[in-house]
């Protein structure tokens, strides 16, 4: 396998890791509110009330998020989480037994330039949502 391969596979695998843990993320966060919504009935009608006028008031006041921006926010988790997890890679090299120094320093330049990688669309996604919210 190539350098180029390699960087490509890493890449590849941590952005789907990433997007299956914001999957589970957006999962959980249903199943809570489910739950709340169950076990509080009354209540909860008057927290989602609560979060009408609450939105409303932010809208006015020039702090409304629109789908766009909601989605914009989550891409840049899912980078942030993609970037963790090829960081938590290049971590476990140096534990790893098996590996002579000079494959652990080949492993490490070569997570190095994914995570630069990943770095150069994080700074993309943070101008791309400052030019949205401006």
């Amino acid at each position: 396998m190539s350098a180029a391969e390699f960087d490509d596979t890493v890449y590849e695998k941590s952005k789907i890791m990433a997007s299956e843990k914001e999957k589970i993320k957006n999962t959980e966060i249903i199943v809570a509110a489910q739950k709340n919504i169950s076990s509080t009935g009354f209540l909860a009608s008057i927290g989602s009330l609560a979060s009408i006028i609450k939105k409303g008031l932010m809208s006015l006041s020039g702090y409304e998020v629109t789908n766009e921006q909601k989605k914009a926010r989550q891409d840049f988790d899912v980078l942030l989480r993609q970037k963790k997890i090829v960081e938590d890679e290049d971590s476990l090299v140096d534990l790893d037994d098996k590996l002579t120094d000079e494959q652990k320093n080949a492993l490490k330049e070569r997570y190095a330039t994914v995570i630069a990688r990943i770095d150069k669309e994080i700074y993309q996604q943070q101008i791309a949502i400052g030019d949205r919210w401006s």
